[in-house]
Protein backbone atom coordinates (compact mmCIF):
# COMPACT_ATOMS: atom_id res chain seq x y z
CA UNK A 1 0.00 0.00 0.00
CA UNK A 2 1.11 3.34 -0.62
CA UNK A 3 1.25 6.51 0.55
CA UNK A 4 -1.68 7.99 -0.90
CA UNK A 5 -3.80 4.93 -0.28
CA UNK A 6 -3.52 4.92 2.87
CA UNK A 7 -4.43 8.93 3.38
CA UNK A 8 -7.55 8.40 1.36
CA UNK A 9 -8.22 5.95 4.42
CA UNK A 10 -7.97 8.36 6.91
CA UNK A 11 -11.01 10.78 7.74
CA UNK A 12 -10.01 14.18 8.48
CA UNK A 13 -12.52 16.09 10.46
CA UNK A 14 -13.13 19.61 9.78
CA UNK A 15 -12.52 21.59 13.10
CA UNK A 16 -13.39 24.70 13.50
CA UNK A 17 -11.04 27.47 14.70
CA UNK A 18 -13.39 27.83 18.01
CA UNK A 19 -13.63 23.96 18.72
CA UNK A 20 -10.17 24.39 18.48
CA UNK A 21 -9.44 27.22 20.89
CA UNK A 22 -12.45 25.70 23.33
CA UNK A 23 -10.38 22.03 22.95
CA UNK A 24 -7.17 23.93 23.79
CA UNK A 25 -8.48 25.69 26.49
CA UNK A 26 -9.75 22.29 27.96
CA UNK A 27 -6.29 21.05 27.98
CA UNK A 28 -4.58 24.03 29.77
CA UNK A 29 -7.45 23.67 32.32
CA UNK A 30 -6.64 19.76 32.52
CA UNK A 31 -3.22 20.81 32.94
CA UNK A 32 -3.17 23.74 35.08
CA UNK A 33 -5.58 21.42 37.31
CA UNK A 34 -3.35 18.62 37.44
CA UNK A 35 0.22 21.35 37.88
CA UNK A 36 -2.14 22.71 40.98
CA UNK A 37 -2.28 19.45 42.80
CA UNK A 38 1.23 18.35 41.77
CA UNK A 39 2.18 21.96 43.78
CA UNK A 40 0.04 20.96 46.58
CA UNK A 41 1.39 17.74 47.08
CA UNK A 42 4.91 18.93 46.42
CA UNK A 43 4.18 21.97 49.36
CA UNK A 44 2.66 19.14 52.00
CA UNK A 45 5.83 17.06 51.58
CA UNK A 46 8.72 19.77 51.74
CA UNK A 47 6.44 21.10 54.86
CA UNK A 48 6.62 18.31 56.44
CA UNK A 49 10.64 17.89 55.31
CA UNK A 50 11.06 21.22 57.03
CA UNK A 51 8.86 20.28 60.32
CA UNK A 52 10.91 17.46 60.95
CA UNK A 53 14.38 19.05 60.01
CA UNK A 54 12.95 21.89 62.69
CA UNK A 55 12.41 19.50 65.03
CA UNK A 56 15.55 17.37 64.55
CA UNK A 57 17.34 21.09 65.02
CA UNK A 58 15.62 21.76 68.43
CA UNK A 59 16.23 18.39 69.55
CA UNK A 60 20.14 19.07 68.58
CA UNK A 61 20.06 22.08 70.46
CA UNK A 62 18.17 20.66 73.48
CA UNK A 63 21.26 18.17 73.36
CA UNK A 64 24.14 20.86 72.66
CA UNK A 65 22.13 23.00 75.68
CA UNK A 66 23.01 19.31 77.90
CA UNK A 67 26.59 18.91 77.05
CA UNK A 68 27.47 22.32 77.39
CA UNK A 69 26.42 22.09 80.63
CA UNK A 70 28.16 18.66 81.34
CA UNK A 71 31.16 19.81 80.00
CA UNK A 72 31.29 23.03 82.48
CA UNK A 73 30.20 21.06 85.17
CA UNK A 74 32.73 18.63 84.33
CA UNK A 75 35.77 21.66 83.70
CA UNK A 76 34.34 23.02 87.17
CA UNK A 77 34.51 19.36 89.32
CA UNK A 78 38.32 18.91 87.44
CA UNK A 79 39.43 22.32 88.42
CA UNK A 80 38.03 21.53 92.01
CA UNK A 81 39.94 18.36 92.05
CA UNK A 82 42.87 19.55 90.86
CA UNK A 83 42.83 22.46 93.64
CA UNK A 84 42.02 19.59 96.51
CA UNK A 85 45.19 18.00 95.20
CA UNK A 86 47.59 20.51 95.30
CA UNK A 87 46.23 21.43 98.51
CA UNK A 88 47.29 17.84 99.39
CA UNK A 89 50.68 18.23 98.37
CA UNK A 90 51.03 21.69 100.03
CA UNK A 91 49.93 19.55 102.94
CA UNK A 92 52.13 16.76 101.89
CA UNK A 93 55.19 17.39 100.38
CA UNK A 94 57.01 19.94 103.15
CA UNK A 95 56.52 16.44 105.82
CA UNK A 96 59.99 15.54 104.26
CA UNK A 97 61.44 18.75 104.86
CA UNK A 98 60.29 18.14 109.18
CA UNK A 99 61.08 14.47 109.60
CA UNK A 100 64.05 14.30 110.82
CA UNK A 101 64.43 10.36 111.00
CA UNK A 102 66.38 8.74 108.24
CA UNK A 103 63.88 5.78 107.82
CA UNK A 104 60.83 8.26 107.78
CA UNK A 105 62.78 10.32 105.69
CA UNK A 106 63.67 7.36 102.78
CA UNK A 107 60.34 6.87 102.98
CA UNK A 108 58.26 10.32 102.36
CA UNK A 109 61.30 11.01 99.28
CA UNK A 110 59.65 7.78 97.99
CA UNK A 111 56.08 8.65 98.40
CA UNK A 112 57.01 11.97 96.85
CA UNK A 113 58.61 10.57 93.96
CA UNK A 114 55.53 8.01 93.57
CA UNK A 115 53.63 11.46 93.51
CA UNK A 116 55.40 13.22 90.94
CA UNK A 117 55.25 10.38 88.43
CA UNK A 118 51.60 10.62 88.89
CA UNK A 119 50.91 13.93 88.34
CA UNK A 120 54.17 13.27 85.13
CA UNK A 121 51.44 10.80 83.98
CA UNK A 122 49.03 13.59 83.96
CA UNK A 123 51.09 15.72 82.21
CA UNK A 124 51.26 18.36 85.51
CA UNK A 125 54.75 19.41 86.12
CA UNK A 126 56.01 21.51 89.05
CA UNK A 127 57.29 25.23 88.03
CA UNK A 128 59.16 26.44 90.74
CA UNK A 129 62.63 24.75 92.33
CA UNK A 130 65.30 27.09 95.11
CA UNK A 131 67.51 28.81 92.85
CA UNK A 132 65.72 29.45 90.08
CA UNK A 133 65.33 33.04 88.98
CA UNK A 134 62.25 34.85 90.06
CA UNK A 135 59.56 35.26 87.29
CA UNK A 136 55.94 36.93 87.69
CA UNK A 137 54.34 34.56 84.67
CA UNK A 138 55.33 31.40 87.48
CA UNK A 139 55.50 32.90 90.93
CA UNK A 140 54.06 35.07 93.92
CA UNK A 141 56.45 36.34 96.02
CA UNK A 142 55.15 36.25 100.05
CA UNK A 143 57.87 39.24 100.43
CA UNK A 144 56.87 42.44 101.30
CA UNK A 145 57.99 44.39 97.89
CA UNK A 146 60.42 44.17 95.29
CA UNK A 147 62.58 46.53 93.43
CA UNK A 148 61.92 45.59 89.57
CA UNK A 149 65.70 47.00 88.91
CA UNK A 150 67.14 44.06 90.84
CA UNK A 151 67.20 40.15 89.92
CA UNK A 152 65.65 37.98 92.15
CA UNK A 153 65.56 34.61 92.94
CA UNK A 154 63.51 31.37 95.05
CA UNK A 155 64.91 31.00 98.35
CA UNK A 156 62.08 28.63 99.62
CA UNK A 157 58.69 27.47 98.20
CA UNK A 158 55.62 27.97 100.91
CA UNK A 159 52.98 26.41 98.00
CA UNK A 160 54.82 24.63 94.82
CA UNK A 161 52.95 26.21 91.64
CA UNK A 162 51.82 23.38 88.72
CA UNK A 163 51.31 23.76 84.76
CA UNK A 164 49.77 21.58 82.59
CA UNK A 165 50.98 21.45 78.83
CA UNK A 166 52.42 24.96 79.27
CA UNK A 167 49.08 26.34 81.41
CA UNK A 168 50.24 27.37 84.09
CA UNK A 169 47.54 25.39 86.72
CA UNK A 170 48.71 27.35 89.64
CA UNK A 171 51.12 29.88 90.59
CA UNK A 172 53.69 29.03 93.06
CA UNK A 173 54.15 31.23 96.15
CA UNK A 174 57.71 32.03 97.19
CA UNK A 175 60.05 33.85 99.08
CA UNK A 176 62.61 35.30 96.97
CA UNK A 177 66.30 37.04 97.85
CA UNK A 178 68.16 39.11 96.10
CA UNK A 179 71.15 37.41 93.49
Amino acid sequence: MNFFEELKKVQFKEISLEENIESNDSNIERIETSIKTEIKKSNLILQKKFDNLEKEVNNLNLENDTLKKELFKTERERKELEASLFDILDVYFPLDNLVEDKDIKIMTNLMRKKTLNILRKMKIEETTKIGDSFNYMYHETLNTSLDESKVYMVKSIISQGYAKEGKILRIAKVIVEEK
